[in-house]
């Protein structure tokens, strides 16, 4: 969590605004993220961006977009390491469902990273002061790559989202691996069954919020069931990858609220 928003914070163009309010918004962002299917959470934080730190609306969904995308990336660049090496580990079943894993893994990372790889050409094009200030949407999408032109030529900034990325999600597999370790599961790669319900659940979180569990528990059934296991013990895990997953954004997104009021009504009294 913290991780991420140290990461948000740095994806935003200088000057910077303070470390604190990013990290307020962010919290919402993730408590929200839990409560709305799609990640909307991250949507919700652009204004709150705008309205409590200055931030422009491009910057924002800049800085939202490439923390995400750095993420992405190296997520899949681990489980496609994990799903290589772990492929004789397994059979049947799971080993068919490891490779078809690992294809979507591969597929998805290389159009994330074409994407993001024709989009630093187009940022290389357009001029610093292309009309940035006129309404619509063009001049809005011209702002965005132009902060990502700007971010691409910050190395120090870049190269430090990406290794606090690669910590972060190293992390987060090492926690949802250690759920199997706190109820006694015994699987032959918690690393690699981890990180694959860490991507189901992901894409199960486009339609269903995370909150409900029920994006989780149906991979949880669908993946330790391919590995033998009994619907009991999918269960007992998905109860314990939702605490692992959701509790901590909900505990802290509730106090951080209360700062984001309070410093909107300070500003707003101070202007009166």
């Amino acid at each position: 969590m913290w991780l991420r928003e140290l990461r948000l914070w740095l994806s935003l163009s200088k000057p910077r605004p303070s470390i604190k309010a990013t990290f307020i918004v962010g919290f919402i962002a993730g408590g929200l993220n839990t409560l709305l299917p799609g990640r909307g959470g991250d949507l919700a934080a652009i204004p709150m961006l705008k309205r409590s730190a200055g931030v422009k609306t491009s910057d924002a969904t800049h800085a939202i977009g490439i923390t995400s995308a750095l993420e992405a990336l190296v997520f899949g660049a681990l489980i496609c390491i994990a799903l290589v090496t772990a492929t004789d580990e397994w059979g049947g079943k799971m080993s068919y469902l490891l490779q078809e894993t690992l294809n979507s893994a591969m597929t998805l990372s290389f159009i994330l990273l074409s994407t993001l790889t024709i989009g630093a050409f187009i940022a290389k094009s357009i001029r610093p002061q292309a009309a940035l200030d006129n309404p619509g949407f063009l001049s809005f999408l011209k702002a965005l790559l132009i902060h990502y032109r700007q971010s691409l030529a910050d190395k120090f900034s870049l190269g430090s989202n990406a290794a606090l990325a690669l910590i972060e999600v190293w992390l987060m597999v090492l926690s949802f691996a250690w759920g199997f370790h706190a109820l006694n599961i015994i699987v032959p790669t918690p690393w690699t069954v981890a990180a694959i319900i860490m991507g189901g659940s992901a894409f199960a979180a486009v339609a269903l919020p995370p909150s409900y569990g029920a994006g989780p528990t149906a991979v949880c059934l669908f993946v330790l069931g391919a590995i033998g296991m009994n619907e009991h013990v999918a269960l007992a895990y998905s109860a314990m990858y939702w605490i692992i997953s959701q509790l901590p954004l909900l505990i802290f997104a509730g106090p951080c609220v209360w700062l984001y009021k309070a410093r909107l009504f300070e500003e707003d009294t101070a202007k009166t």
